[in-house]
């Protein structure tokens, strides 16, 4: 993976294989010594260091079958100093990456009757004041709504809730006029269903997207069960004018 260059058609080719078997046969020999004991362990892979400052990655989505987890190593024991890293109930061999410069409010939220997945990312790390306000006004608005299906959940234990959005937000210029405008873009959708059609499913849906997702800076997850529930998520845009904070109607 590393002694690769794109060629003039930018496919990547190796320039030099260099005496890979034997150094690979050198890094298996290590490993079943106990040799090699730098490596880092996250929710979705394994990085390996092996005298060198390049890893040696293991995607564990790809390896799972071979990768003794669970019952074997079952503790009462916490093997964290601190229990408030990351997201709780992520599904397993899943990680989520956010960008702290752009990544304006995160809820992720995997319980028996609901499961909440909203971000909102902006495309620029100082924002004005009409800026936040617009957002802070939709976040307000989903946890409204978030408590009203919370409280349903209660009212009626097989229902579920799944609550999905994906908002970005930046400034923009009108080519023609030249005005300055604040841009929102909202894509998602909540949807009602019966726990055992989430547990059957939806699930298995997101759980896979979750494993396949490519992480880029501006990470949003935005499932679609249109197959399965008839309902798409919905896209809307919407723009303010910076000056006057009015919304301009497109």
């Amino acid at each position: 993976e590393y002694r690769t260059e794109d060629n003039l058609r930018g496919d990547l080719v190796v320039n030099d294989y260099g005496e890979i078997e034997e150094e690979i046969a050198e890094i298996i020999n290590l490993y079943k010594k106990n040799k090699i004991d730098n490596f880092i362990v996250s929710p979705d892979i394994i990085m390996i260091y092996e005298n060198s400052e390049i890893p040696i990655t293991i995607r564990m989505d790809k390896w799972a079958d071979y990768i003794a987890t669970y019952s074997r190593y079952l503790t009462t024991e916490s093997l964290y100093e601190k229990n408030n890293i990351g997201y709780k109930n992520l599904y397993t061999l899943t990680n989520r990456y956010y960008d702290k410069k752009y990544c304006y409010y995160v809820n992720y939220q995997k319980e028996k009757n609901y499961f909440i997945d909203i971000s909102i990312q902006t495309y620029s790390e100082n924002l004005i004041d009409l800026q936040k306000n617009i957002l802070d006004e939709r976040i307000k608005r989903i946890e409204a709504e978030i408590e009203k299906i919370k409280q349903k959940t209660k009212q009626n234990p097989n229902l579920f809730y799944v609550v999905n959005y994906g908002i970005s937000s930046g400034e923009i210029e009108n080519y023609t006029t030249k005005e300055k405008m604040i841009a929102i873009y909202e894509n998602g959708n909540t949807y009602e269903m019966t726990v055992h059609d989430f547990e059957e499913n939806i699930e298995p849906i997101i759980r896979e997207e979750n494993r396949n997702y490519t992480v880029d800076a501006m990470e949003t997850h935005i499932y679609n069960f249109e197959d399965i529930l008839k309902i798409e998520p919905v896209f809307l845009e919407e723009h303010y004018n910076i000056e006057t904070g009015e919304k301009i109607v497109i």
